[in-house]
């Protein structure tokens, strides 16, 4: 009795493991990183609503989420209804020209899909203004034709994460 229930608890963890593994995404293994400020993590877009739920990495982050198309929103909102974790995890429709956040205020910033937030009116030199300093950025994908001022730089930029 006691061998098959140490192989059901074996078997159920490591498909748990795999699960939890196989839900991985580049941004959550950024985000992963230890070395990283905890604090305030924006998202740019409600591109996937579970990446923004996952992102919270254990009370870690308080993960705020903007995107000005309000399906993504709400879609975004359920997820994290779903989770029961709202509070610490939150999504609100914006427009990405101003961002609505005070300047240097932001830990991380996550922008998934750089050209869908460029379409919504993205001003890049807005990274600069509500990045705190030692903040990091990911941009999955950045265009070469983005460019970081020497302040910025300081930051840290290396394939597409600064």
């Amino acid at each position: 009795m006691k061998t098959v229930i140490l192989a059901l608890l074996g078997y159920l963890s490591m498909t748990l493991s795999a699960q939890i593994h196989a839900a991985s995404s580049p941004v959550i293994d950024f985000l992963s990183d230890d070395k990283l400020r905890p604090g305030l993590c924006v998202f740019l877009g409600c591109n996937d609503p579970q990446t923004v739920v996952q992102a919270q990495h254990n009370g870690r982050y308080l993960v705020h989420a903007i995107d000005p198309d309000v399906q993504k929103v709400e879609q975004t909102r359920t997820a994290i209804n779903k989770a029961q974790i709202y509070g610490s995890v939150a999504t609100d429709q914006a427009q990405y020209k101003r961002l609505p956040y005070a300047d240097n205020i932001i830990n991380i910033l996550i922008i998934e899909n750089y050209a869908y937030v460029k379409k919504h009116q993205f001003n890049p030199n807005e990274i600069e203004r509500v990045v705190a300093p030692y903040g990091s950025v990911f941009i999955s994908k950045p265009p070469t034709s983005l460019k970081i001022s020497s302040q910025f730089k300081s930051k840290k930029l290396t394939n597409g994460w600064i």
